[in-house]
């Protein structure tokens, strides 16, 4: 379909339904849908028409299945060639095309069909999809932005953006420090701050890892006046390990629970009385706000984040395909017997900053 004129995107649908442009159209941001040509679905998807499979296309695109797709266990779409289908899962299907669920549809005869009365009805017709090429551009894209400092924790950033980073088109991941530019890591490795305060988008999620440096972040008030400013703004903030004694700074956790990391909780925590510290926490939810117990923790925290956001099969989703081992109880923290016994100094001699 061309949607205003932008790049293919692939509509999926129940071949015994019909689709509505105008739905399409919705879904991707635009104003108005129109059948894309046979020649440009064939040259972009290495697929001869009537065979168009959503897997091992020649160029990645955006995917909107049908919403019915959800009320099958397995659904069926192709191959690759006429006569060949493949089943799959929904949630298979979303996380492999990366795509969005919309209403898409009409099915014939059967309009006046609501609520399980026209789920069964769809059911009995046919489970197989259909797969409809066409033009979009991206709807509903949300932008997480990660916060760097230097002597940032690796793990802390790192294991998160993995978890986001397989959400797919939906999620635009940027990375924000007060200058832009490689910004060093505790362990070593740089990252690269693609924007500096100044020039940082709006951002819908917020992220501050954790690492000895966020001591000295606990005092820049650059740091703290960029995070109240776009963390309040956020539909969601997030720390992991010591970021959370940057968020308590700014003011951001005032009256909410929060957690930690354990082996340094009371060098992070003396600061903030007016934060409610929960010690025995993998991590902590409180509204909009989540933070996380120390550097391992913040990959849990992101998928239940995730499964906040974006529904907990699509939180499964990424963990089934990063073969990560989430930890879905929030309360089963074995490391709060460890609470104070860190050494910073032997700690820092370790990271060779000594």
């Amino acid at each position: 379909m061309e949607l205003d004129g932008s790049g293919l995107c692939m509509g999926i649908i129940p071949v015994a339904s019909q689709l509505k442009l105008k739905r399409l159209a919705k879904a991707a941001g635009a104003k108005r849908a129109t059948m894309a040509l046979a020649k440009s679905v064939e040259r972009a998807t290495g697929y001869v028409m009537g065979g168009v499979s959503p897997f091992g296309q020649k160029r990645a695109m955006p995917a909107f299945v049908d919403t019915s797709a959800t009320t099958y266990s397995s659904v069926f779409v192709s191959g690759g060639k006429r006569g060949l289908d493949l089943e799959i899962a929904p949630n298979d299907l979303l996380m492999l095309t990366k795509g969005c669920l919309a209403d898409l549809t009409w099915v014939p005869h059967y309009q006046s069909a609501v609520g399980t009365e026209r789920k069964a009805i769809v059911r009995k017709i046919d489970g197989s999809l259909n797969t409809i090429i066409g033009r979009s551009k991206m709807s509903k894209q949300k932008t997480l932005g990660a916060i760097l400092f230097d002597d940032f924790e690796l793990l802390d950033l790192y294991g998160p953006l993995e978890m986001f980073g397989n959400i797919g088109p939906e999620l635009k991941i940027v990375t924000i420090a007060e200058r832009a530019g490689p910004v060093r890591s505790a362990q070593g490795p740089s990252t690269l701050a693609e924007y500096c305060f100044e020039t940082a988008p709006a951002l819908d999620f917020v992220l501050i890892p954790g690492g000895y440096g966020t001591f000295e972040q606990a005092k820049n008030s650059a740091m703290l006046e960029f995070l109240t400013v776009k963390a309040k703004a956020a539909e969601g903030t997030m720390s992991v390990c010591s970021g959370s004694g940057v968020l308590a700074s700014a003011g951001l956790l005032d009256g909410r629970k929060a957690t930690t990391n354990k082996l340094f909780f009371s060098a992070i925590t003396a600061e903030s009385p007016q934060v409610n510290w929960q010690k025995n926490a993998r991590w902590v939810e409180d509204g909009n706000v989540f933070t996380s117990s120390g550097v391992s923790a913040g990959t849990d925290m992101s998928l239940a984040f995730i499964a906040r956001h974006y529904g907990v099969d699509r939180a499964h989703g990424v963990a089934r395909m990063t073969e990560y081992d989430w930890q879905m109880d929030p309360n089963e923290d074995k490391f709060c017997q460890f609470i104070d016994q860190g050494d910073l100094g032997e700690y820092l001699k370790l990271l060779g900053k000594t």
